[in-house]
């Protein structure tokens, strides 16, 4: 769950270290318990504690820059960061950092909000790590793999396409899918299938074959297995695609066929003239 805390701090001009972040505190809500552990009195009598609690890397990194962009440029900052509560744990705040200005334009004090952001941060790097995790796995996969975003703008590929239809990766990165590898007479309706369609009704074929264009101009045939890409609020904003280039079996298929049937209508041909000798016997037997 968050909770939050809303602290204002008062800038002061004989104040102008950033160990404490360069401000005289006039005020902080009994909230600041709840988000950090400590209370008001405890973070007042204390100058340097609320610091001391940042992580390392944030405060210098984030919580000072954002401050001096405060201070500098008086514009409101917002900033997260990584703050070791009283009882030791670490957890993510968001802060929005509000100016105040008296009458002649100068600032008097600043409105600090903060709020605890600890689940959807770590619900953001799951992700980021699944999404790392993904995307290794289609890159060294011995299938064909591509993931295009909201537009058809190709945003990854990996080996085997690369080495199937002779693209260097720096090449098409970027490109768009359709106007790159798929043929004229079907690229208006496979994108109206997957990119205008697809997001008004949420469905798709998961599964599907089509022929893509090498940068020679040959066709190769792929059968896809499709994900769709989505967003918090559950819109399609891309696709992931796995394929395994069916060409070559497709063509042994079909030749198989065409012998399967040459041999059928050599077995009838065949029939047919046992039978004709057959009436020719008979009728001059």
């Amino acid at each position: 769950s968050q909770s939050g805390s809303a602290c204002i701090y008062c800038l002061t001009p004989e104040s102008p270290s950033l160990s404490s972040r360069g401000v005289c505190q006039k005020y902080i809500s009994p909230g600041c318990e709840r988000l950090y552990g400590y209370t008001a009195e405890e973070i007042v009598a204390d100058p340097k504690l609320w610091s001391s609690r940042v992580h390392p890397d944030d405060f210098h990194t984030v919580v000072r820059p954002a401050l001096h962009t405060l201070l500098d440029r008086g514009e409101d900052v917002r900033s997260e960061y990584r703050f070791y509560r009283k009882d030791g744990s670490l957890r993510w705040f968001a802060e929005t950092l509000t100016g105040r200005y008296d009458p002649s334009h100068n600032l008097w004090s600043v409105t600090i909000v903060a709020v605890d952001i600890t689940e959807r941060k770590q619900a953001e790097l799951a992700l980021q790590q699944s999404e790392y995790l993904f995307r290794s796995v289609l890159k060294t996969m011995p299938l064909i793999a591509v993931i295009v975003d909201r537009r058809g703008d190709i945003t990854l590929v990996n080996d085997c396409l690369l080495e199937q239809t002779g693209w260097k990766r720096e090449e098409i990165l970027h490109r768009n899918w359709f106007s790159t590898f798929i043929p004229p007479e079907i690229r208006e309706s496979l994108y109206d299938t997957f990119f205008r369609l697809a997001p008004e009704t949420g469905q798709f074929p998961a599964r599907y074959e089509n022929e893509i264009l090498a940068r020679t101009g040959e066709r190769r045939l792929i059968a896809w297995n499709n994900t769709a890409l989505r967003d918090r609020a559950d819109q399609i904003v891309g696709f992931a695609s796995i394929g395994e280039d069916i060409t070559d079996r497709r063509r042994a298929e079909e030749a198989l066929r065409r012998q399967a049937e040459q041999e059928r209508l050599i077995l009838e041909i065949t029939r047919k003239g046992r039978e004709l000798e057959s009436r020719v016997f008979l009728k001059h037997g």
